[in-house]
């Protein structure tokens, strides 16, 4: 009958109507909007798979950085065991604790394991003026320029310092858009500095915000921790210039250090004492300032499986009394300020916090997570966490394993203690994306990093290890 008709209409001169292809057309536009559908589909949950994948990434690898930790506190404690209980560099024979051990991360991960001797440093809490006036005078400031930086310093830092100057007077601060008064003790970060005037106007450019290049050599050259002597093996250029080393004595102290120049038949690749290192400078040299053992170190270690990183970062202490500067209460109770509204008068209570570091150590035990400051290595930049495990613990309080059994009506409880010879100070979690190129040229040269710094810049503070399987 319909082919009839469609004859008939076509014999009229009528048009016959086409039906055949809609079908097909409804069809396709079902599939592309089942496509479209599926796609975004496919990109909302990638992105959730994508974030669980990187979660159970992080808490593994956190596992494998906090056992690679474990495994070098403990290499380095039987090392300070044998040489005499003390710790001088590397070289020492646990720059490769994987190798020293026997054993290997688990398959498919990279565990690179890096020190920073943080005792190659000068300690600000106890650098005194002569110190302070020197180090500037090395760094090519005018005599009364380092005068009066040094005095800008201790007025801010010292409490029986009187202020050469009227614009570093502690007067000065109470009359600031925030009124404060000084602390009267060394920084406890490097934000700090820009608080105390005269000393920011060196170190900070006005403009920028960034370090100045005395800034940065000041930062690298200084601790804000408290310690001994500066260890010679890993002691920075700026300071290697206080004992009025040359710039080839500097060269070849350096490239002893960090390998470059192999020692003399018979010697050690590190020094035991400074006339160790007089005997490879040559020349004259004032060591007062120096000695050999580490006081204070980092630990970084990176774990790389693929491409998820995790960094943890640790500040050890190697002997008793380092620590940052105590966090002290105003010298009375009652504090009079004066500022645009007249005088305030206020009563505090103040509670000294110092826990192995001034506020800012953690101890390792079984579990538990603790808080520790970190400085980044730039002006105001400074990142505060941490988390510490078992097995990690200092002589005072250690990791603890503790197992409990009971048998009908009793129970007993066995403790088994670790103690490692060291105090942690700081510990810096990172499971972030790694560091561009320019951050780390900002930062510590060689820190966190596979490629050496230039012989020029290299510090012997910085040994790389690296183990894969």
């Amino acid at each position: 009958m319909v082919l009839s008709e469609e004859l008939r209409m076509k014999n009229k001169g009528c048009p016959v109507p086409r039906t055949r292809g809609s079908i097909i057309i409804v069809v396709l536009v079902t599939l592309l909007l089942a496509s479209f559908m599926i796609m975004k589909f496919m990109e909302a949950s990638s992105l959730d798979l994508l974030l669980a994948a990187r979660k159970a990434d992080r808490h593994r690898l956190r596992d494998d950085a906090y056992a690679a930790l474990e495994l070098t506190l403990a290499v380095m404690a039987e090392v300070k065991a044998i040489d005499g209980d003390k710790l001088y560099a590397p070289a020492q024979g646990w720059a490769d604790p994987y190798t020293y051990a026997g054993l290997a991360p688990r398959e498919g991960v990279m565990v690179e394991i890096t020190f920073e001797d943080e005792s190659g440093k000068l300690s600000l809490p106890k650098i005194d003026q002569n110190k302070l006036i020197l180090f500037c005078e090395k760094q090519n400031m005018l005599t009364r320029d380092a005068q009066r930086f040094a005095d800008a310093w201790l007025a801010w830092t010292k409490a029986d310092h009187n202020a050469l100057n009227f614009d570093s007077a502690p007067s000065v601060y109470e009359r600031e858009p925030l009124p404060h008064k000084v602390p009267q003790r060394s920084p406890r970060s490097w934000d700090e500095v820009a608080a105390i005037a005269i000393v920011r106007d060196y170190l900070i450019d006005a403009e920028t915000g960034r370090l100045t290049p005395f800034g940065e050599v000041f930062q690298d050259s200084m601790s804000l921790y408290s310690f001994g002597s500066t260890n010679i093996n890993s002691a920075r250029p700026g300071l290697l210039t206080m004992a009025g080393m040359d710039e080839y004595q500097i060269q070849r102290l350096q490239q002893f250090n960090d390998g470059t120049t192999p020692p003399p038949s018979g010697t050690l690749p590190f020094f035991r004492d400074v006339k160790e290192a007089a005997r490879i400078a040559q020349g004259y040299a004032d060591y007062q300032y120096f000695g050999a053992e580490i006081r204070c170190l980092r630990v970084l270690v990176t774990v790389r499986e693929g491409v998820a990183v995790s960094r943890l970062q640790v500040l050890l202490a190697l002997e008793d009394g380092v620590s940052l500067p105590d966090i002290t209460a105003a010298p009375s109770t009652s504090t009079t300020a004066t500022g645009y509204w007249g005088n305030t008068s206020t009563s505090t209570t103040a509670t000294n916090a110092n826990a192995s570091g001034g506020g800012n150590s953690a101890t390792g035990a079984g579990g538990n997570r603790n808080t520790g400051g970190r400085n980044t290595g730039g002006a105001g930049n400074t990142a505060n966490s941490g988390a510490t495990r078992g097995g990690t613990g200092t002589a005072s309080n250690s990791g603890r394993t503790t197992t409990s059994g009971s048998s009908t009506s009793s129970s007993s409880t066995s403790e088994q203690t670790l103690n490692y010879p060291f105090t942690i100070l700081e510990i810096l979690e990172d499971n972030g994306p790694p560091a561009s190129a320019d951050e780390n040229s900002e930062t510590d040269a060689g820190v966190g990093t596979t490629t050496a710094a230039p012989a020029a810049t290299a510090r012997a503070a910085t040994v790389r290890s690296t183990s894969s399987i």
